[in-house]
């Protein structure tokens, strides 16, 4: 008589048995695909983030490297903007690829941080843009032009939103 009564049950254990099971699947592809996209986005950003930071040190490589033993036309033109001899505020701009795709652009200007050629601050500021988005990772350079010493050096995504 036990046997009886059990008879049938077999069907709905397994109609249950699969639920459970197409539900753990669907639950770990959720958490691969999850995985997946945080992974590539982690990659774009330090892509992002290596361009633009190589693109700060393109522009202090291109202001410092000296030029048949004479300063550079960078140094040369903050150098006489510090001075008072060009009154010249607009920003000096370039864009460089690297070999790898990516594109800094790159953009240089200065300003007095009080009186004297002494207090004239440099600032390289080198955006790269992120592979699939529209955001931007910014990487700022802050130097003295009399004693060449850099004052600050941060970098920070900048989102699209922002920009407008």
């Amino acid at each position: 008589m036990k046997g009886k009564k059990r008879q049938g049950s077999t069907l709905p254990m397994v109609i249950v048995t699969i639920v459970l099971l197409v539900a753990m699947i669907g639950i770990l592809a959720s958490i691969v695909d999850t995985g997946q996209v945080q992974t590539q986005r982690m990659y774009s950003y330090l892509k992002a983030k290596y361009v633009a930071t190589s693109g700060s040190q393109l522009a202090l490589g291109a202001y410092f490297e000296p030029q048949n033993k004479e300063p550079s036309s960078l140094n040369t033109e903050f150098r006489n903007r510090a001075q008072g001899r060009s009154r010249s505020t607009a920003p000096v701009t370039s864009t460089h690829t690297f070999k790898d795709g990516g594109t800094a652009e790159i953009e240089m200007n200065g300003k007095f941080d009080g009186s004297g050629s002494e207090n004239y601050n440099i600032t390289i500021k080198s955006r790269s843009k992120l592979p699939g988005s529209e955001d931007y990772y910014e990487h700022v350079v802050i130097f003295n032009w009399a004693t060449n010493g850099i004052r600050s050096e941060e970098g920070h995504l900048v989102s699209a939103q922002k920009q407008k």
